[in-house]
């Protein structure tokens, strides 16, 4: 047998298209594309896993920017699983008598977010 192994090629395996995911504790996933070809499967598996946070309040960065939950997801990505938060209400104040300011507006990575 080692010599026919020896004489014609062989496949042994084979390999599945994976995307790449590290989670907030460190962790780092291979999933297969054919199983999870969209963002909201990878939410719903890594919910699954019990990470610790809620579909809701998951989000999903490629390259720093969050993919929509219908984003179609390609081989080789690699993603980064961020717990989200709303903000509701935030207070701009002077430091020293804590006088509210007016006309403030919050920007969030050059997106105009509230006033």
């Amino acid at each position: 047998e080692y010599l026919r192994l020896l004489a014609c090629p062989m496949v042994i395996g084979y390999l599945d298209p994976a995307i790449f995911v590290r989670i907030p504790s460190g962790r780092e996933l291979w999933l297969a594309v054919a199983d999870f070809d969209t963002a909201d499967k990878v939410k719903a598996h890594l919910a699954e896993e019990e990470h610790g946070v809620e579909v809701g309040e998951m989000g999903l960065l490629l390259d720093g920017a969050e993919l929509e939950d219908d984003a179609k997801l390609l081989p080789g990505l690699q993603l980064e699983m961020v717990e989200m938060a709303m903000v509701e209400g935030i207070r701009v104040a002077t430091g020293c008598c804590c006088a509210a300011l007016e006309g403030v507006a919050v920007t969030v990575e050059g997106t105009q977010r509230g006033s």
